[in-house]
């Protein structure tokens, strides 16, 4: 256990990496006797870990961009958690799933844990880019072109789908945990991150109350959590990529689980009434994932489907993107 932790500020260190975030210099070093989450920096150093960048947070924790400095070269992610017993089931199985997973630009994979204090742990993780959600949000109109739209379907159909053959149900697929990174060719690829959730996939039924704008109908009943389930957030994940919010999303003093999944029936039966003409293939895309539930999933027919949308690309092709005053801009 590290009781007096001493955060060393360094120089300006370049990230070499098209997906790596922008950082900023710090103050000279400083010494911690009682660790803050806020008292960790850019250029900061624990436990050997140089911070780059806050990439993310949560109620429990947040995520930074860090760089080794035994072993400097590769931008890596660390999570810094509280030390909570109510989440320590999801921290555990987080850290399981991140042992599991092969080392690929796929997925986030183990490289570290260790303690801070009685109240803080962290686990060092591969870094996969940056999320969708960040990169939607950086155009103006605040959405990705239908291509590009089509593009992530294609693949991220792909990357679940092989994401389920190691063993699990990832339970919490949405734009912030799916990432943009590239493979070993430097071509843009999907990635899919955040373990918290997942569940064994056959393992005994996860009968989770999963309440949430982007979840199944079943998932939202609490019926058994299956691998139709995860396809069925991808086709949600394809509303948000084009700036779509069919259904309430929870903003609302009056939405509560049992309206959210009174909404859900209604676009389970009738996807269509909630969309426009321009979008119907979204809803095709929704009822030909959901027509599979005790069949199993059939990919090659929903990539299939994903061509036919426009006849006029093809959806296997690259994700097209820019690099804008240093960011990373997807059309």
């Amino acid at each position: 256990m590290i009781r007096n932790l001493r955060l060393t500020s360094y120089g300006n260190c370049r990230v070499q990496h098209l997906f790596a975030h922008r950082r900023v210099t710090t103050p000279s070093a400083t010494k911690i006797i009682c660790f803050r989450m806020a008292d960790l920096q850019p250029n900061n150093v624990i436990n050997g870990y140089r911070i780059l960048s806050v990439i993310g947070s949560g109620k429990f924790g947040k995520c930074y961009t860090v760089q080794n400095e035994r072993r400097a070269g590769a931008t890596m992610v660390m999570k810094v958690l509280r030390n909570i017993p109510a989440e320590e089931q999801a921290y555990q199985r987080e850290l399981e799933v991140l042992r599991s997973l092969p080392q690929t630009y796929k997925f986030a994979t183990f490289i570290a844990e260790f303690p801070i204090d009685a109240n803080y742990k962290c686990i060092v993780m591969t870094y996969c880019g940056i999320s969708l959600h960040k990169l939607r949000l950086r155009n103006d109109n605040g959405r990705f072109s239908l291509e590009n739209t089509l593009r992530i379907g294609y693949q991220l159909f792909d990357l679940v789908h092989s994401f389920h053959s190691f063993g699990w149900l990832h339970r919490d697929i949405h734009s912030g945990n799916v990432t943009l990174t590239t493979d070993q060719f430097h071509r843009p690829k999907l990635g899919i991150i955040d373990y918290g959730l997942c569940v064994p996939r056959n393992g005994p039924p996860s009968t989770d109350v999963l309440s949430m704008w982007n979840k199944s109908l079943y998932a939202n009943l609490g019926l058994p959590f299956s691998e139709t389930d995860d396809y069925v957030t991808i086709v949600f994940l394809l509303m948000r990529c084009l700036n779509l919010q069919p259904l309430d999303r929870g903003d609302k003093p009056f939405d509560r689980p049992l309206f959210r999944a009174a909404q859900k029936a209604q676009f389970h039966h009738s996807p269509k009434t909630f969309l426009s003409r321009e979008y119907q293939w979204i809803g095709k895309l929704y009822t030909l994932v959901e027509s599979q539930r005790y069949t199993g999933i059939d990919i090659n027919a929903v990539k299939t489907y994903i061509r036919s949308v426009n006849r006029n690309f093809d959806p296997s092709s690259d994700i097209t993107h820019a690099v804008r005053n240093g960011l990373v801009i997807i059309d």
